[in-house]
């Protein structure tokens, strides 16, 4: 009887801790649940008390709004001198490529649908930072538990820079939902490899939220190359090159219309003109003559040239810059991409006008518990790397091209993901949340 009754207590006890495990997960959904509803309230509360004119306080942000202008206005896709949304009195004043066309078009379409289109694009960034938050955690319960979600979703509702970003025409949230999107398809290309499963799939979706990337931000266009070369050294490369060709296939026939348009419009297939100016700008100190430098043409007038040949301009400069101090050069590159993750933006007009506090709230949190995670990751090297290329392509491309604090805020939901694998290894015990996760884990 006492040999009965213990085995009665034994399988009451599992039962109990079965139940308790699963009230457990409803607890940590609903916790999600309320976190990124407060993330979307927040945001949108921020873009209904920020007065409307505040939205393109940076040259980048008002440049969108100008395009946009000049596509709702039916003027085409132009960077005119002359005024936001009129047409250009000669084609001296265009920029026809001057960047790459998703976010414009965006900005335009919100124009065209309401009268306060500015404050309609400004809601619709909330709706996409809330998703983006919801699709991170998602991510960080799959890899370590309902725990790793809930910080994931927590340290991105209380960021305040993810929610100044919202109220802003740069293309930072919609691309931050790009780049987690992409880092979900590259997790569940890895899996699907790993066990023999059919993969290619994943690889293609992914060439296509890269092609997304390079669409709102052309700068992204280095990331399927860093990822390449990363795939070329990594243990059972073949199946991993393999999905990295499938990815670039499709991200090239993707971007294919935009270049053949450029070709057809600018009179070369580039994705972009702006490439000159970036590398100039990062090559030289902001306080350096610029027209010195640019053979005696003042900047006003290079600025005024012809795009492509404003462009080679801009490159020959810069070449001339890099050749005759590399070391310089190299040491300035090394200060923007550690000022990307400064805590407080340096330069202005460009830095995002927030008090210091925001800064060390915004990225310390974040970064600890990245570094925490990317740690607890060390044995998955396939996902670790992958998490990571992001935000390591950001900070090279920062680095080289001029970066500043707002190129991070893009892959703060992918550290986002890290950090909550971080602060779930801190808190749990060794095989108790791997237990939760596997009984709770979302399909």
């Amino acid at each position: 009887m006492s040999n009965q009754g213990a085995g009665d207590r034994g399988a009451g006890d599992k039962v109990e801790v079965r139940d308790l495990s699963a009230a457990a997960v409803r607890r940590a959904r609903m916790l999600l649940v309320a976190l990124i509803a407060l993330g979307l309230t927040v945001r949108l509360a921020m873009i209904f008390v920020m007065p409307e004119g505040r939205a393109a306080p940076t040259p980048d942000a008002w440049a969108n709004l100008r395009i946009g202008r000049s596509l709702a206005a039916g003027h085409g896709f132009v960077l005119s001198f002359e005024g936001a949304g009129q047409a250009p009195k000669t084609e001296a004043c265009e920029r026809l490529a001057d960047r790459t066309p998703g976010y414009p078009l965006m900005v335009a379409e919100a124009l065209r649908t309401a009268e306060q289109g500015v404050r309609l694009l400004t809601a619709a960034q909330s709706v996409i930072g809330a998703v983006a938050m919801a699709l991170a955690a998602y991510l960080a319960w799959r890899l370590a538990g309902m725990w790793a979600a809930a910080a994931a979703a927590a340290l991105l509702v209380f960021d305040p820079y993810q929610v100044y970003a919202c109220a802003l025409l740069l293309p930072l949230v919609p691309l931050g939902l790009v780049l987690v999107a992409l880092a979900w398809t590259g997790l569940r290309f890895i899996d699907a490899a790993k066990h023999g499963r059919r993969a290619w799939p994943w690889a293609a979706l992914a060439g296509l939220f890269a092609a997304a990337a390079v669409y709102l931000d052309w700068r992204m266009a280095g990331l399927p190359i860093m990822v390449g070369a990363v795939a070329v050294f990594a243990p059972g490369r073949k199946r991993y090159l393999a999905g990295w060709a499938v990815g670039l296939a499709v991200l090239v026939a993707a971007l294919s219309p935009w270049v053949v348009r450029n070709a057809r419009v600018v009179g070369r297939p580039v994705l972009t003109t702006s490439l000159g100016a970036s590398l100039y700008g990062g090559a030289c100190d902001v306080t350096s003559p610029r027209d010195v430098v640019l053979k005696d043409i003042h900047v006003d007038e290079a600025d005024r040239l012809e795009e492509t040949a404003r462009n080679d301009l801009y490159l020959e400069a810069t070449r001339a810059v890099v050749a005759c101090d590399p070391l310089k050069w190299l040491g300035r590159a090394a200060h923007q991409g550690a000022e990307i993750w400064s805590p407080w933006p340096a330069r202005e007009p460009s830095g995002l006008p927030l008090p210091p506090v925001a800064g060390y709230t915004s990225l310390l949190p974040a970064g600890a518990l990245a570094l925490v995670g990317a740690w607890t990751l060390r044995r998955r090297a396939a996902v670790l790397v992958w998490l990571l290329a992001a935000p390591v392509y950001v900070t090279i491309a920062g680095a080289v091209l001029a970066g500043g604090v707002e190129d991070r805020l893009p892959v703060a939901p992918v550290l986002a993901i890290l950090g909550g694998a971080g602060l779930a290894a801190i808190i749990t015990r060794p095989g108790d949340e791997q237990r939760r996760s596997t009984e709770g884990q979302p399909g």
